[in-house]
C-alpha cells in the first residue's frame, strides 16, 4: 500500500456484473459519506465517515466485486517535473501571446491571433 494517501478516501472501480443495490449496501456497510464519479474512467470516489481506508482496503481487496479498490494518492499534482530541463523546453516563446517553434511546428500562432 502507498505511503502517502487520503485515510478518508477511496478509489474503486466495480466490474460490470455488480448491480446498483449491491453498490448501495456495500456503501452503507461502509460508512459511505459522498461519492464521485469519474464516469470517463468508469472509476468511483468514496468519501469514507471514519477515516481510514486502511481496514477497508484489506477486508475488500480480494472481493469479486471489485476490478480494483485502493487509497486516492495525495501526492500533490501541482509541482514541475524532476528534470533539470524542463524549463529550456518552453524557450519558443517570443511573446505571451505567441509560440513560433523550430522546424517540429508547422504553424506560428501569430499567424492565428493577429500581429
Amino acid at each position: 500500500m502507498p505511503t502517502d494517501f487520503r485515510p478518508d478516501r477511496l478509489i474503486l472501480k466495480f466490474k460490470p456484473s455488480v448491480n446498483a443495490s449491491e453498490i448501495s449496501s456495500l456503501q452503507a456497510a461502509i460508512g459511505v459519506t459522498q461519492v464521485t464519479k469519474a464516469d470517463q474512467l468508469g472509476i468511483d470516489i468514496w468519501q469514507i465517515l471514519e477515516g481510514n481506508v486502511e481496514p477497508i482496503i484489506t477486508d475488500y481487496q480480494g472481493d469479486t466485486r471489485f476490478e480494483y479498490i485502493e487509497p486516492d494518492d495525495d501526492t500533490p499534482k501541482t509541482k514541475n517535473p524532476e528534470e533539470s530541463l524542463y524549463m529550456t523546453n518552453w524557450l519558443h516563446f517570443r511573446s505571451s501571446t505567441e509560440l513560433c517553434g523550430s522546424s517540429f511546428f508547422d504553424v506560428c500562432t501569430a499567424h492565428i491571433f493577429g500581429p
